[in-house]
């Protein structure tokens, strides 16, 4: 029902089947990760509000942001980080 991408310290993206968004599919893919690493990065489209809401919910934190050089769209940089 649902799978996540990482590739190094990157999350490529996380993807849920809809039918079962607010399940806490999502949040137990990260934490898989998170038990394996103290620091994650990804990229995230402004208009996504869904994702963003969902990444800082989850203890991102938006560190930056920039123009897609593909898509010409917005996007905020966000990092998960354990000190």
């Amino acid at each position: 029902v649902g799978i996540i991408s990482v590739s190094s310290d990157y999350i490529e993206g996380i993807f849920v089947d809809p039918r079962f968004f607010k399940k806490g599919i999502g949040t137990a893919l990260i934490k898989h990760f998170l038990n394996k690493k103290k620091y994650l990065q990804l990229q995230v489209y402004e208009k996504n509000s869904r994702a963003l809401n969902f990444y800082l919910k989850n203890g991102f934190k938006i560190t930056g942001g920039g123009i897609c050089s593909i898509t010409a769209l917005p996007y905020f940089e966000l990092v998960y980080e354990i000190k």
